[in-house]
């Protein structure tokens, strides 16, 4: 119904998604008429540039999400002022990474989010 509202899930990180998003279309394929608006799998709207997703630097699944959803989707996080936040390194300890390609990383601490907010 609002094909250009932007959705993001903030302060959950993205380790979840793997998990959460199979189960998601496991889900619709069995049981898609008890959902009649939607058109496709769960996973289809992944990839339609409205639905974001933050991660701290350092979580380790990063990679995997990257791989498995591609780095358009994902927002930067710093968690400040947490406790358990890395301020004030969050930013380096993101560029610093040597498991993640330079492109999904200007993705994640920029470009994504300008997207998001309509500042692109």
């Amino acid at each position: 119904k609002f094909p250009k509202l932007n959705v993001a899930f903030l302060e959950c990180g993205v380790g979840w998604l793997p998990y959460w998003v199979e189960r998601l279309d496991e889900e619709y394929e069995k049981r898609a008429p008890e959902a009649p608006l939607l058109k496709g799998k769960p996973s289809e709207y992944l990839k339609n540039g409205h639905w974001f997703c933050s991660t701290e630097p350092d979580e380790r699944e990063l990679p995997h999400v990257i791989d498995s959803f591609g780095a358009d989707m994902i927002l930067f996080a710093s968690d400040y002022p947490h406790w358990d936040g890395l301020f004030p390194k969050a930013v380096s300890t993101l560029r610093e990474r040597t498991d993640i390609a330079e492109k999904s990383k200007q993705k994640i601490l920029s470009e994504n989010a300008k997207r998001f907010y309509g500042w692109s």
